[in-house]
């Protein structure tokens, strides 16, 4: 599955566009698809909006130079526990292990997968910040994330860990800018 997300600078929004959903149905079957995408202003501060791309065909991002995956740790701590950061969203935890920055799960060449990474200790911090230019293509290529997983990895990873980490880098390895 590749999901290809167009970002085109139009005066003063930028926009996704035409987020295409290429499934090949007998590698990848995704039952769920989640993930905290943040802004980051000029100031520094970040607003976060939930995106289940399990049940959306497109999409609309806010303008920004910044973006981040992932929950950062200060507001993991001083969450109000309310809207997208609400527990019955799905995308909590506990106290102690915080929010899950991507989930997803189904099936990958007929063996199913359940994959909630996330972690904001060190040295299991599932965040990442991406640079944006002007025009361009961000592409979430989970073909290539499943192929680049390392084998020795569990197909179910529920928890912060090493394992939930070297799987979020894996993905955010396969978020690419074109």
């Amino acid at each position: 599955m590749r999901l290809v997300f167009f970002l085109i600078l139009i005066s003063a929004s930028l926009t996704a566009q035409n987020l295409h959903l290429k499934v090949n149905a007998h590698e990848v079957e995704m039952e769920v698809f989640m993930l905290y995408i943040g802004e980051v202003s000029k100031y520094g501060d970040i607003t976060y909006e939930l995106y289940d791309l399990s049940a959306q065909s497109s999409l609309d991002l806010p303008y920004t130079s910044s973006m981040v995956l992932g929950v950062d740790s200060t507001s993991q701590v001083i969450s109000s526990f309310e809207g997208i950061f609400d527990p019955l969203q799905g995308m909590y935890w506990t106290w102690q292990n915080g929010y899950i920055a991507v989930k997803m799960e189904g099936k990958y060449l007929g063996e199913e997968f359940v994959y909630h990474l996330g972690g904001f200790r060190e040295p299991f911090v599932c965040y990442h910040i991406i640079e944006l230019a002007e025009h361009s293509l961000l592409t979430i290529d989970l073909d290539a994330f499943f192929e680049s997983l390392p084998s020795d990895i569990s197909r179910h990873i529920m928890s912060p860990g090493s394992e939930a980490k070297t799987v979020f880098d894996t993905f955010v390895s396969n978020v690419l800018l074109d």
